[in-house]
């Protein structure tokens, strides 16, 4: 296997581009990190290894090494051809990147968006010495200025956007355009939406908390809160109505939150708002004749369990 880096011999060094660092190290594995030292290494030198070598070298197994050279791939690192691989030159790639956005902003557009553009590079600055202390990678500045356009976020959003990420501890890439994606859907754009949201995205969350202290289970997973918002955002209701689906799981065991889905969506389709609607239905559901009692009351239960006509007929001739 091969190894040559495209790169003019008269700049040829094995130093390790600032661009590397700043842009594509935070996102591979230690592992990965590893292989492309190495191949900077062989590539300087002009060196030919195969792949069992490589292995012994780097301690590696051939799974970790094929992984972690599709990876860089993917990344834009290297290029895989026949007989070997090239790693690419990330100064001319970052360089050719920002030239082109540069060039392809058309004049008018920029006079016509001249004050928009101060705000946003205020804000930028901003950005950079709150979140990098004044250090914040070239390629940033790009990447912050076509997120405005992206999510169409104004800029208090965007400088509320880095903040949230800053306080979960995360100024990373891929995190925090998963955060603004999420934004964006939820059609935040200016600060009146992000506070609207932000207080439903609270409220949420102490009732997630409610919920899951009630039922003893520890952290939720991903598809149960999935349910409690559906509830909370869809139907409306607080947690005091929540709560007295809940109740129900006194009454049986190994119940699943799609026990307690069907009975709050029932509540949502019969369009009640309030507890006490919601207390007067369920009795009087339950409420029958004394002698026919028995059918109508195992029939109300039944229902909600699945039951269907057969099932209840059988049951009947058991009684």
């Amino acid at each position: 296997m091969n190894f040559e880096i495209n790169r003019s011999g008269m700049f040829s060094d094995v130093l390790i581009p600032e661009v590397f660092v700043t842009e594509y190290l935070p996102e591979l594995l230690s592992g990965q990190v590893k292989i492309y030292l190495f191949a900077l290494y062989l590539s300087s030198r002009k060196l030919k290894v195969e792949q069992e070598d490589l292995c012994v070298k780097l301690g590696m197994s051939s799974a970790e090494i094929e992984n972690g050279l599709l990876t860089m791939e993917a990344l834009g690192l290297l290029q895989r051809k026949r007989g070997g691989i090239v790693l690419s030159d990330l100064k001319e790639k970052e360089l050719n990147k920002h030239y082109r956005e540069k060039t392809n902003i058309l004049m008018e557009d920029a006079e016509k968006h001249s004050l928009r553009n101060k705000r946003r590079v205020q804000v930028i600055q901003d950005i950079n010495k709150r979140f990098f202390q004044g250090v914040m990678p070239t390629s940033w500045y790009m990447d912050i200025d076509s997120w405005f356009g992206k999510f169409e976020f104004e800029e208090d959003v965007m400088l509320a956007l880095f903040q949230h990420c800053y306080d979960h501890k995360v100024i990373n890439k891929n995190y925090i355009l998963k955060v603004a994606q999420s934004w964006h859907l939820k059609g935040i754009k200016n600060s009146i939406d992000l506070d609207n949201y932000s207080v439903e995205y609270q409220k949420v969350r102490e009732i997630i908390q409610k919920v899951s202290s009630k039922l003893r289970a520890g952290k939720l997973t991903e598809y149960e809160e999935a349910f409690v918002r559906k509830w909370v955002l869809e139907f409306g209701y607080d947690f005091d109505i929540i709560e007295l689906a809940l109740k129900k799981s006194t009454r049986r065991l190994h119940i699943g939150f799609e026990y307690f889905d069907k009975i709050i969506c029932e509540w949502s389709m019969a369009q009640l708002k309030t507890v006490d609607e919601i207390l007067n239905y369920e009795k009087n559901i339950r409420k029958v004749p004394a002698k026919s009692g028995a059918k109508k009351d195992i029939e109300g239960s039944s229902l909600r369990k699945g039951y269907n006509e057969k099932d209840l007929n059988d049951l009947f001739e058991k009684l």
